[in-house]
């Protein structure tokens, strides 16, 4: 148990003191000395507590060892639990003759009386010796069931507050001060649930509102920036290129000033649509619908450009890895357009050998996102490129080869082919 007043001589060095121990798992639970309540570190109770008051804990074991209960504001449930439990361990217990351990507010106490029920109510009799861990597990699968539950609901509460309210461009205090929670745990607790950062998310909010605004009714680029909530032009400038890695006039001309070119090829897993410009390729993708399909594919990712039916040999150098004919490698050029965090997935990718393998979670950490495996499997997701950018070679940290954009059978196709090629190298 940690005394928060022992952590350090100022307010400043105690909280960051506290959350180094939080961050490494040395504290899992808060606690209010005076009247011997734990709770969630989150809980908004704790905000009023005193420096001397407030004490830490490792575990619930730890907890409940110290004689604490339950908090009724953060852990309902758990408090509802532990009443029910204190009042049967009022009743006189049955086989109560003999020298046994009991189970006190103040801790494990040995008695040495042939009766177990104690009449003096100083001591608050929890629950005897056979049920205590029964009644610890109990608890516990209470505490994470309903922290569990508790962090939804104030992640669903910080994104309605988010689409309420983007226009104001609200700040990490506001949105974290709306779900009772410090910015710091906000921040930690959204992106865990959400994959992306609380300011990413109304990035993504505000780019969505513009977008649809130039779409439908074609206003100046002042006038969106406006009606987003943003300051002036510059930020809706900066804004786009972040979000759609284009600016919001190439955006809006859908690609007009683009020349592709497009052509279809058979590989080893079917046929293939490939497009390029004159800097690279800029989409690859398998044509299982058939080849109209395919193109009209491509045209909605840039409906303005201007389209040719040529095999250039930007492509040919890319179709020749099929060939297993890899002296062309270095000839591969792409066109790439994404978001800075996309490109940087995308990058990462291109790292991973043939025949080797990678997971979600290495792969965000390799990226330089520890923590965003689900934003960094949405980015593999989106992923323009198919086996030129290896998004095949990414699986589940279980070992499972899990779903692939164009089939998991197409998936476990490639793989084996990329090991075959390893194995004969």
């Amino acid at each position: 148990m940690y005394q928060h007043i022992q952590l350090g001589e100022t307010a400043g060095e105690r909280k960051r003191k506290a959350c180094s121990l939080i961050r490494s798992g040395a504290i899992t639970l808060g606690g209010y000395k005076k009247d011997k309540i734990y709770g969630l570190l989150s809980c908004s109770s704790g905000k009023r507590m005193k420096a001397e008051n407030r004490v830490f804990f490792k575990d619930l074991e730890e907890a409940v060892h110290n004689g604490y209960r339950p908090c009724a504001h953060c852990l309902p449930e758990a408090y509802k639990h532990w009443k029910e439990t204190k009042n049967l361990s009022r009743r006189r217990p049955e086989n109560s003759r003999g020298d046994r351990e009991i189970y006190f507010m103040g801790g494990l106490q040995k008695n040495n009386h042939q009766d177990t029920y104690h009449k003096d109510h100083k001591y608050r009799v929890l629950y005897c010796l056979e049920a205590k861990y029964f009644c610890i597990n109990v608890l516990k699968n209470r505490i994470m069931e309903t922290q569990q539950e508790l962090d939804y609901k104030r992640v669903a509460e910080a994104i309605s507050f988010f689409k309420e309210n983007f226009k104001n461009q609200p700040k990490l205090e506001d949105v974290a001060g709306h779900v009772n929670l410090s910015p710091f745990h906000f921040q930690r607790m959204f992106q865990q649930w959400a994959g992306v950062t609380p300011k990413q998310f109304l990035q993504y909010l505000s780019v969505e509102h513009a977008k649809n605004i130039i779409a439908t009714t074609g206003a100046s680029l002042f006038d969106t920036a406006y009606e987003t909530g943003l300051s002036g032009t510059g930020r809706l400038h900066d804004l786009f290129i972040k979000v759609e890695g284009m600016t919001p006039g190439e955006w809006k001309n859908g690609g007009a000033l683009l020349n592709i070119n497009y052509s279809f090829a058979d590989t080893p897993f079917g046929k293939v649509i490939v497009a390029s410009t004159d800097k690279g390729i800029c989409h690859m993708a398998f044509a299982d619908e058939g080849e109209e399909p395919a193109l009209e594919q491509l045209k909605s990712i840039f409906p303005n450009a201007k389209y040719a039916q040529i095999v250039s040999s930007i492509q040919q150098n890319a179709l020749f890895i099929f060939s297993q004919d890899w002296s062309k490698l270095d000839k591969i050029k792409l066109h790439l357009k994404g978001t800075d965090f996309q490109i940087k997935i995308w990058q990462t990718l291109l790292e991973v050998p043939v025949g080797g393998l990678t997971t979600y979670s290495a792969l965000a950490q390799k990226a330089g996102y520890n923590g965003a495996s689900r934003a960094v499997g949405t980015a593999v997701g989106n992923n323009p490129v198919a086996f030129l950018i290896p998004c095949h070679r990414v699986i589940k940290s279980t070992g499972e080869i899990g779903q692939y954009h164009w089939g998991a059978i197409r998936k476990n196709a490639i793989i084996g082919w990329e090991a075959a090629l390893k194995n004969q190298a």
